[in-house]
């Protein structure tokens, strides 16, 4: 059963903009008040209401209000008020359990969704990877979403989704811990060469037009080996593990994954798969890719203009692959 996380704030447009504010600084509960023309008590509900949320807010004579500590836990409110307000996605939903992230975007896609809609759970009982693998999710650990996209795109270029949203994680992780990853074609993020996040692109189309894409990403934040199944403590990360600070807040890593994602989604393609390019660990690097039955050899030279693999086989030969898994 799908449960979600209500925020148990009555006025969320009114917590989005106390956040907002106490996030840029202290401020006098008289005059936010005059500013957003509501009576003082109603701004003094709203803070208390946080309060009992976890955050620390604390009112200091000659000082104003000042929010000292914030709880890591994922609202909508707080992701909006760190979101700029042109960013395309503020339609957060936030649930507690689901199913799938994945899922329900696909299916708000299918219902006329716009695009930015973006769905996170603080655990999934089938989260998944590519092929239908499991994907492993710790409740108040990691950070598990899917956010739905509707560019003009043909559909053979739906993976480029993929590489986008990889480099934008590697380019949040790097601005909030300065941990550096690097990325595994298609769609893992590694540090030491262990998977940190990964990524699942799912897209809908119709003739020769992309009607739809949704791209889910988990990623590892808190969690210790522990909290890894033992098949998958060898080969699995977080960004705690890593050395990134133990006060490092889901919500601000949400924020400025959604702020990296939208800027590489408006910036143009050549720039995006350089970057991606310097950050992938096979550039230039002799390959084994099982593609369905085949298995091919090569060298990863390049990455196409719909995001299909080049490959320079040993005899010179140049392969292209649309799909397949680094063994």
């Amino acid at each position: 059963m799908t449960n979600p996380l209500n925020n148990p704030a009555p006025r969320p447009d009114l917590d989005e903009e106390l956040l907002r504010r106490l996030f840029q600084g202290p401020l006098v509960l008289e005059q936010v008040a005059h500013d957003l023309l509501l009576p003082p008590e109603q701004v003094r509900q709203s803070l208390q209401e946080l309060s009992r949320l976890g955050y620390q807010i604390t009112t200091f004579p000659h000082r104003g209000i000042i929010l000292q500590h914030s709880p890591d836990i994922l609202i909508a409110d707080e992701t909006r008020a760190r979101l700029p307000e042109n960013i395309f996605a503020r339609q957060l939903r936030i649930f507690k359990e689901t199913r799938s992230t994945n899922d329900l975007v696909f299916q708000a896609g299918v219902q006329g969704a716009l695009e930015g809609f973006c769905v996170l759970a603080e655990s999934q009982t089938h989260g998944r990877g590519r092929n239908g693998r499991c994907w492993q999710t710790t409740a108040g650990k990691g950070l598990y979403l899917s956010l739905l996209f509707r560019p003009s795109w043909p559909p053979e270029r739906a993976a480029c989704l993929t590489y986008l949203t990889s480099v934008a994680f590697c380019r949040a992780a790097a601005r909030l811990t300065g941990i550096r990853c690097g990325i595994k074609w298609p769609n893992d993020v590694l540090y030491q060469n262990k998977k940190i996040a990964g990524i699942l692109t799912e897209a809908r189309s119709q003739a020769s037009r992309l009607e739809f894409a949704v791209v889910g990403i988990g990623i590892n934040v808190h969690q210790q080996p522990g909290d890894f199944p033992e098949d998958l403590r060898a080969r699995a990360l977080s960004l705690g593990m890593a050395g990134a600070a133990a006060n490092l807040r889901r919500a601000e890593l949400l924020a400025v994954l959604l702020e990296e994602t939208l800027r590489l989604y408006r910036a143009p393609w050549e720039d995006l798969r350089t970057e991606w390019k310097s950050l992938c660990l096979s550039t230039g690097q002799p390959l084994r890719i099982q593609c369905g039955r085949r298995i091919v050899e090569g060298q990863m030279i390049d990455i196409e203009e719909n995001g299909h693999l080049v490959l320079r086989l040993p005899d010179g030969k140049i392969e292209v692959i649309n799909s397949g898994e680094i063994l």
